[in-house]
C-alpha cells in the first residue's frame, strides 16, 4: 500500500476492508452484514457523487442492501445492510451515550485531504450557518431515491419483457420487441448501460455517449424492421399465394443492418433471426418465459485481439490447482474442480491448461465422442445459437496428464465425470445489485 498515490488509498483500504468482511461472512455463514451508515453517510454520498458528474441513480446515493463491493466468486452471496440510513449521526452518538455503549472514531474522517472528508465538512459548516438544513437534504435525497425507485420498476418491467441473461457465459440477449420502453430513452440506455456492464464484467458502467450512440443505431433498427413488417403485411395475400402461407421474405429472416459495437468492455452483435429465435425457444423451454420476437443483439465480453484474419489465436494458461481452489479466468469466470479419487484430508495439485474455445477445440470434442452423442448435447445446444466468432467466451481446460478435456461452464467433459467443475460468473453481482436488491 505505500505505492498507492493518497487519493487511492482509501479506495484501496475500503477494498480490502470489505474482502475481510466477506471472509467472515463466509465463515459465519451470515448471509446480510449490517452496517451503522447513517444519514449524514448518506447525504455525503449524494454530494460527493454530484460533484462527480454521476446520473440520478448515483445521486439517489446509497441502497437499503447491495453485494459486497469486492471481485470475489461468493459476492453475489453476501449482502452488506444499511438499516440506519434515515438516522442522523448526531442521534445515533447520542443514543450510544445514553445507553452506554461503546464506538470507535475513525480519525481519518478528519483529514480533509480526502474529498469525501471535505464535502462532510463543508455541509457541516453550512448546516450550522442554517445555509442548508438537515430536513431540506433530507427531501431532496428522498426526492432521488422516490425517481430512482420508479425507475427501476420500469427497467425491471423492459428486462423481463426482453432481455434473456445466460447467466454461467456472462452473455446478454436483448430483444427489441417493445416500443414502450424502447422509445422511452431514460430506460433503453439504462438497460443497454447494465447489459454492457454485465457483460464486460466491470463495477462501473460504460459511458453515457457511448451507450446513447448505441441507443439511436437501435431505434434505426427498430424503424427499418416496422417498415419491413408493415410491407411485408401489406403484400401477404400476394406471398401466401404465391409461396406458401408462413413464409416470409428474406428482409426479415437475416440480421439487422447494424455493425457490431464495442464499449466499455463488451461487444453488441447483431444476431441472424433464426438465432434470435432459437435463444427465444430455448428460454421458453427451459424458464417458461414466452418473449415476442423481434430483431435481436448478443452483449458479452468484447473480443480478444485478432492476430491475423483468418483465425483468432489464444494462448493457453497453464495452471496448478488444488480441489476446491477458486482460478478466476478472463476476469470473468470463477472456476473450481473437485476430485472424486482424491481424499478431502490430502488434496492433490492438478495441472491444467486453459484457453478460449475456437471451432478446432469443437472438433477435437467431437473425435473423442464419436458414439456419445448424450455428451455433446449441451455443447450443441449453445453452439445453435452462437455465431462461431463469438466462442470465446467459453472456457476450455485440458489435462496434458490424461487427456481429459472439459467445458465448466457447460457441464460438458471427456471421460466424463473424472473431475467435478463449479462456474460461477463474476458479474452475477451486477445483476443481483440492480434487481435483488432494496433501492
Amino acid at each position: 500500500m505505500g505505492e498507492l498515490t493518497k487519493g487511492k488509498l482509501q479506495e484501496e483500504a475500503r477494498t480490502r476492508r470489505y474482502r475481510l468482511l466477506l471472509d467472515a461472512c463466509r465463515r459465519h455463514n451470515t448471509g446480510i452484514m449490517l452496517t451503522g451508515h447513517n444519514l449524514d453517510d448518506d447525504i455525503a454520498t449524494m454530494f460527493y457523487r454530484m460533484s462527480h458528474g454521476s446520473g440520478l441513480d448515483g445521486l439517489a446515493a446509497m441502497k437499503q442492501a447491495t453485494p459486497f463491493p469486492v471481485q470475489h466468486h461468493a459476492a453475489g452471496h453476501h449482502l452488506i445492510g444499511h438499516p440506519l440510513l434515515d438516522i442522523p449521526k448526531a442521534r445515533l452518538i447520542e443514543t450510544c451515550h445514553e445507553l452506554g455503549l461503546s464506538f470507535i472514531s475513525d480519525r481519518s474522517n478528519g483529514d480533509l485531504n480526502y474529498q469525501r472528508n471535505q464535502i462532510m465538512d463543508s455541509l457541516q459548516v453550512l448546516q450550522q450557518k442554517g445555509v442548508l438544513s438537515t430536513e431540506e437534504l433530507t427531501t431532496m435525497l428522498k426526492l432521488f431515491k422516490e425517481t430512482r425507485r420508479h425507475v427501476q420498476e420500469q427497467l425491471t418491467r423492459a428486462f423481463e419483457r426482453s432481455v434473456i441473461v445466460n447467466k454461467q457465459l456472462g452473455e446478454s440477449t436483448l430483444i427489441l420487441n417493445d416500443s414502450a420502453w424502447l422509445m422511452d430513452r431514460p430506460i433503453a440506455t439504462r438497460l443497454i448501460g447494465l447489459l454492457v456492464q454485465f457483460g464486460a464484467c466491470k463495477q462501473y458502467p460504460s459511458r453515457t455517449i457511448r451507450i446513447n450512440s448505441i441507443y439511436d443505431q437501435l431505434l434505426r433498427c427498430w424503424e427499418a424492421h416496422e417498415h419491413s413488417q408493415r410491407k411485408w403485411l401489406s403484400h401477404l395475400p400476394r406471398i401466401a399465394t404465391e409461396n406458401g402461407a408462413g413464409l416470409l421474405p428474406m428482409d426479415l429472416t437475416k440480421r439487422v443492418n447494424m455493425p457490431q459495437q464495442t464499449t466499455g468492455g463488451s461487444t453488441f452483435y447483431s444476431l441472424a433471426r433464426i438465432d434470435a429465435m432459437r435463444r427465444i425457444s430455448l428460454q421458453e423451454r427451459l424458464e417458461n418465459r414466452k418473449l415476442k420476437s423481434g430483431p435481436a443483439f448478443l452483449i458479452q465480453r468484447e473480443p480478444p485481439a485478432r492476430v491475423n484474419t483468418q483465425q483468432v489465436l489464444f494462448n493457453p494458461i497453464d495452471l496448478e490447482m488444488r480441489p476446491g481452489q477458486w482460478y478466476l479466468w478472463d476476469d470473468r469466470q470463477y472456476l473450481q474442480f473437485m476430485d472424486p479419487s482424491q481424499p478431502e484430508t490430502d488434496p492433490k495439485k492438478r495441472r491444467f491448461l486453459i484457453s478460449m474455445m475456437t471451432p478446432a477445440d469443437i472438433k477435437e470434442f467431437e473425435a473423442l465422442t464419436p458414439d456419445d452423442s448424450s455428451l455433446r448435447r449441451r455443447l450443441y445446444s449453445v453452439l445453435g445459437c452462437t455465431p462461431g466468432s463469438h466462442l470465446y467466451a467459453i472456457p476450455v481446460i485440458r489435462e496434458p496428464e490424461t487427456g481429459y478435456m472439459c467445458f465448466p461452464t457447460l457441464q460438458t467433459d471427456q471421460p466424463k465425470g473424472l473431475y467435478h467443475w463449479r462456474s460461477i460468473y463474476a458479474g452475477n453481482s451486477i445483476l443481483t445489485a440492480r434487481f435483488h436488491c432494496l433501492p
